[in-house]
């Protein structure tokens, strides 16, 4: 998959303009990864503001990376403004970076963002969190909890809690897509996943999913991805203005980290599902932006 940033030369390490973007410097770069090379981005915070820490972006899935990538470099803009650094992350397999989303395995996902947090850390920088949107954010939870204390804080965008719903929801779309192209009655959930049990590979979207991936998210539960006391979070959800609340789901996570001594600060805010609108321009989640700033 081609991000925003194809076509920069990415061969070494570059320093652009802060014009670039009309925001502050951004540095594009790759990473050795575990199983090849990781597209980042830094952003630098700007030298008139007080460093703040850094916070390491972990990017939704397929489809909904692309829609969100304008949101996204938006807000680190804005967090580099205000004194934060922001390290942007292609996944394995994802993205700018190497490797194809069907050689993909969340333990693969899980030793990218080790990777990333050892580039900071052996630039001295000491207070590392993860802002994580969608999947991004569940895998943000998972290695909170495998690292209790390692991790500044955590900054989750609209999470997915739960992995098995979640692959009911993006198996659905191939069911959608296929009676509005052909007018037939498509394949239903249940015999999608019995041919990922049965060990074939299946395409959603024109996204390859394999019976590797779909079962290491059937077993993603947040209620048990607990991240470490010492660990605060903000959660962020979308939501309507009529609503003005957070999901049955996000509220159930919530509680549970709180029960466990987490200190959670949820915010709702009323804006647009970026990540999965379709539009000809790209749509800013201002709001979202705006009350994360601040809440930072």
């Amino acid at each position: 998959m081609v991000g925003i940033f194809a076509g920069y030369v990415r061969s070494e390490q570059r320093t652009l303009p802060c014009n670039c973007f009309l925001g502050p410097t951004m540095i594009p770069f790759f990473l050795s990864g575990a199983s090849g090379k990781l597209f980042c981005v830094y952003h630098e915070p700007s030298g008139g503001s007080d460093k703040r820490g850094d916070l390491i972006f972990l990017p939704p899935f397929a489809e909904e990376l692309n829609q969100s990538r304008h949101t996204v470099v938006r807000m680190a803009r804005c967090l580099a403004r205000r004194g934060w650094g922001v390290l942007l992350l292609d996944l394995f397999g994802t993205g700018d970076s190497e490797g194809m989303l069907g050689e993909c395995r969340w333990e693969i996902w899980r030793q990218d963002v080790m990777v990333a947090h050892a580039w900071l850390r052996d630039r001295g920088r000491t207070a590392v969190g993860l802002w994580g949107l969608r999947l991004g954010a569940l895998l943000a939870a998972d290695a909170a909890a495998a690292h209790p204390g390692l991790f500044s804080r955590l900054v989750l965008w609209q999470p997915v809690t739960n992995g098995k719903p979640f692959l009911n929801q993006f198996l659905r779309i191939r069911a959608f897509g296929a009676l509005i192209r052909d007018g037939e009655s498509p394949e239903t959930r249940g015999e999608l996943r019995q041919r990922l049990a049965s060990g074939k590979s299946i395409h959603v979207a024109g996204y390859p999913l394999t019976p590797a991936l779909a079962q290491d998210l059937d077993e993603l539960d947040m209620a048990i991805l607990v991240p470490g006391s010492a660990t605060p979070v903000l959660w962020f959800e979308v939501v309507t203005a009529s609503a003005g609340q957070l999901s049955p789901a996000g509220r159930r996570i919530v509680d549970a980290w709180q029960n466990h001594g987490v200190a959670v600060t949820s915010v709702p805010v009323t804006d647009t599902p970026f990540w999965s609108v379709q539009a000809l321009e790209p749509v800013l989640a201002s709001r979202l932006i705006t009350a994360t700033a601040e809440a930072l």
